[in-house]
């Protein structure tokens, strides 16, 4: 991977530091030089010479779980939701029902209750439609969104999620807070 770092040699060292000691503290920083990813995760060095750790491809083990306003849960493995290819920007889509809160049976179907959204950049610069709702005093609320994918990675792959009503400029709308 990178360059290692060589140990010193006692009596040799060009420094004032024990060798052991010195050894010690170079073994450890070769031993994260050396470092490699499992299960997605992919470790690199850099232009500037320093490691980088991040995740490629999500874990298939993760869930998410959302818990409602009305008392209802809906549990989902993350590997349902995130998209058969690559995605610049991708949702879960909650729809509101005529109650004001989420939808948790949404078209009759309580174990799937969400759409996918896969917005483009310029949807969320739009007034009044951002990636997390769209409420309006004329119009009420359609749908909460829950970012997946954006800008190209994950920006979700899991986790308990709580529906809220929040309150922005006077306008009521349900989110979603990770908990």
């Amino acid at each position: 991977m990178a360059d290692q770092i060589q140990e010193l040699i006692a009596g040799q060292a060009p420094s004032l530091m024990q060798a052991e000691k010195g050894n010690e503290l170079i073994q450890a920083i070769n031993a994260i030089k050396r470092s490699r990813g499992l299960n997605g995760i992919e470790v690199k060095i850099d232009k500037a010479g320093e490691l980088v750790i991040s995740q490629t491809v999500p874990q298939v083990e993760n869930h998410f779980v959302f818990r409602f306003q009305n008392g209802n849960v809906w549990e989902a493995p993350a590997a349902s939701i995130y998209p058969a290819d690559g995605k610049i920007f991708w949702a879960i889509n909650f729809y509101i029902g005529s109650n004001g809160q989420v939808n948790s049976n949404y078209e009759n179907n309580p174990d799937f209750p969400v759409t996918f959204y896969d917005f483009e950049d310029s949807d969320i610069l739009f007034e009044n439609n951002d990636a997390l709702h769209d409420s309006t005093v004329e119009s009420g609320q359609n749908y909460a969104r829950v970012p997946i994918i954006a800008y190209g990675r994950y920006v979700n792959m899991g986790g308990i999620w709580q529906e809220n009503t929040v309150c922005e400029d006077g306008i009521s709308h349900q989110q979603f807070y990770k908990l």
